[in-house]
């Protein structure tokens, strides 16, 4: 009899509790059946409590169990990537911006605009997969409206070849919505939008502005209204990025987009800007760490948001880096595995118009140093079961470049941990609804 990996018990305040990471079992215990656990006498628990403990799977007799899980969660990641009957395409009508954000991680940029025959290329690319069941959709940029014309054809052509789609979304500025795009939008059935402010209304002009200086953000709102009227079950994420020079702009535009916005279907959330600078060295100037995010929620739950501190199993693991039918498609045929890496030549691994692997090394090294479990660290990590492992492209950046990004859940952090799950149980009242998770 042991206790399993991803369990521990623990004291807070006078009380006592156990939790368990891969059942996210979280209990409240009394003194004396913790005191036993703690000094492993687990002889001297009632046999009815010991079954208990056992079936909640905090205590083990079996000396496997723990690797499995982590071996299991291996081949259902495996068994994900390399799943023929699914494509995920995120194509790019345009790399062109009309924005000019100051960390944008495009670097120069090419306004080149897909072609009718790219577009042709894109449909014989699909009809390559001959098995496939589901075509999952996201329109990216640049700005993908700029190239409104070429989205439209597009989808009309993809819309000939009857293959169910999955996710169709789009990740716009916003400011190019209009009653045209919103009338393609029930036609296409797109089913969600992500669109990024910069904070407050005086932020957000500072640095999402058009290519002129022009201001944004009050039209942007204006645009949001548009869709949430004219498409009330769409799906509109509203990324707010902060740093820490913008970090109290969070709850402010929390309260003002639920103040403005009355569909359940808004849902805001912080978006932690992450740049490397040219010393090599990340997340060592303005980035907010995991103590940093942890403190901000804990305040945002005094002034009544809705903060949901309870861990959550990751419903999945690794992303289109990892999955070897997903690609990004530039506006010129060129292939990517990432987001991070449109519009930078260096990171093309293909292109449509040649059946040849143009960087077969950078294919290599998404395949074998961006995903948890190669990670010795993860595989021995108490809260592996609660972390989504981290962003791919960073964690090949930290193993290769030697830079320092953050990947790790905040829960790794047992004062976090311990914190975050009192904090689960203790009543609140908020009066905004929508859950944020930590």
């Amino acid at each position: 009899m042991r206790e399993s990996f991803y369990s521990q018990c623990f004291e807070r305040d006078g009380r006592y509790f156990i939790f368990n990471a891969e059942r996210v079992l979280f209990a409240e215990v009394e003194q004396d059946l913790y005191i036993k656990l703690f000094n492993k006498d687990y002889d001297d628990i009632p046999e009815d409590v010991l079954k208990q403990l056992i079936d909640a799977d905090y205590l083990s007799e079996d000396d496997t169990q723990d690797s499995n899980f982590f071996n299991e969660e291996n081949i259902k990641f495996l068994t994900n990537s390399f799943n023929p009957r699914v494509l995920y395409l995120i194509l790019v009508p345009t790399t062109s911006c009309n924005f000019k954000c100051p960390y944008c991680f495009e670097g120069e940029k090419v306004n080149a605009t897909m072609s009718d025959e790219i577009q042709d290329k894109v449909i014989e690319h699909i009809k390559s997969y001959k098995n496939l069941e589901q075509l999952n959709i996201t329109w990216y940029g640049g700005e993908p409206l700029l190239a409104f014309d070429v989205i439209k054809s597009l989808y009309a052509k993809i819309a000939e070849l009857e293959i169910p789609i999955g996710t169709h979304d789009i990740i716009t500025n916003g400011y190019l919505i209009n009653d045209e795009v919103v009338e393609f939008f029930k036609t296409a059935k797109i089913n969600g939008v992500q669109i990024t402010l910069d904070g407050t209304q005086p932020n957000h002009d500072k640095t999402r502005c058009l290519r002129n200086d022009t201001p944004t953000f009050s039209k942007i709102i204006n645009n949001i209204h548009l869709l949430s009227s004219n498409l009330p079950g769409l799906n509109i994420s509203i990324r707010v990025n902060i740093d820490r020079n913008n970090i109290d702009d969070f709850q402010e535009m929390f309260r003002y987009i639920h103040g403005e916005f009355t569909s359940d279907k808004i849902y805001v959330y912080p978006g932690i800007i992450q740049t490397e600078k040219k010393d090599g060295c990340s997340m060592c100037y303005n980035y907010i760490t995991n103590n940093d995010k942890f403190n901000l929620y804990k305040q945002l739950r005094e002034q009544g948001i809705n903060i949901q501190f309870m861990p959550k199993k990751p419903k999945h693991r690794g992303c289109m880096i990892n999955n070897i039918n997903s690609f990004i498609i530039g506006p010129r045929g060129e292939l990517y595995k990432c987001w991070n890496d449109v519009n930078h030549p260096e990171k093309i691994v293909g292109n449509l118009n040649t059946p040849d692997v143009l960087n077969s090394r950078l294919l290599s090294e998404y395949t074998l140093y961006s995903h948890q479990f190669n990670s010795s660290g993860c595989r021995q990590c108490k809260v592996f079961p609660i972390c989504k492992g981290g962003c791919g492209w960073h964690r090949m950046r930290n193993n290769l470049k030697g830079t320092t990004f953050e990947l790790c859940s905040p829960y790794k952090n047992q004062e976090i941990l311990k914190e975050a799950l009192v904090l689960s149980i203790t009543p609140s009242s908020p009066d905004i609804q929508q859950p944020l998770y930590l």
